[in-house]
């Protein structure tokens, strides 16, 4: 008769010992395992490892100069219109060629001396507003020392203007001593562009301020932008 046989004993307590196989014992039981340390490094040291994945902003101007995006610079854009006429007033439009904003302008004064000089804004054509003030923006209202025959930078504007391209704004400039312009046969023709703006030309207004009376033709002064895109 083949087979194994097994043995056990009897505890007087507990009852009898389960039997002890004669066969080969099962191998022992794997390891627990181990959470490993060094896949993630600790959140705390990573900036103080990689300081320079990310530079710091007040530094990179001066590491890529070149990289400054458009529009930092300022570009000034004479009208080159004549001083053949003069008056108080003068409104015009302008349409951008590209994204620009419109940062400040330059006035020819009539005569040197104290003038006050106010600048306003609207969003698209000037037309049907030439003698009413609403929807326009106070941009500028201060009084300066105009040169004669002499663009003079009237400074920061309350608010830069930006225009978007193939967008219209119109402006109104308005100074008590006068400033000059170049007549024309009508408004709104074409006068001159610089690739990013294009001038037509519009109304100018007496000294009652919001009431026209003087003719046609293109302010005679420098409009300062700064441009993005293309």
């Amino acid at each position: 008769m083949s087979g194994s046989i097994s043995f056990y004993t009897m505890n007087a307590q507990t009852g009898p010992t389960p039997p002890t196989p004669t066969g080969t014992p099962p191998p022992p039981p794997p390891p627990p395992p181990t959470t490993p340390t060094v896949v993630t490094p600790s959140p705390s040291k990573q900036p103080t490892k990689q300081p320079v994945v990310t530079p710091s902003p007040s530094k990179q101007p001066s590491k890529q100069p070149v990289a400054s995006p458009p529009g930092e610079t300022e570009v000034q854009f004479d009208t080159g219109a004549d001083f053949s006429k003069n008056s108080e007033g003068h409104i015009f439009t302008l349409l951008a060629e590209r994204d620009v904003t419109i940062t400040s302008f330059d006035i020819i004064g009539k005569k040197d001396g104290g003038s006050d000089v106010l600048i306003y804004y609207r969003a698209g054509s000037y037309k049907g507003y030439e003698e009413d003030s609403e929807g326009w923006t106070l941009l500028f209202d201060k009084k300066i020392d105009l040169l004669k025959e002499e663009p003079l930078n009237v400074g920061d504007l309350l608010e830069n203007v930006s225009i978007a391209k193939d967008s219209e704004a119109s402006f109104y400039i308005f100074s008590k001593k006068g400033l000059f312009w170049e007549e024309t046969n009508d408004e709104g023709d074409f006068w001159k562009s610089d690739g990013s703006i294009k001038i037509y030309t519009g109304v100018a207004m007496n000294k009652n301020m919001w009431e026209f009376d003087k003719g046609y033709g293109v302010w005679a002064g420098v409009i300062r932008y700064t441009a993005w895109g293309n």
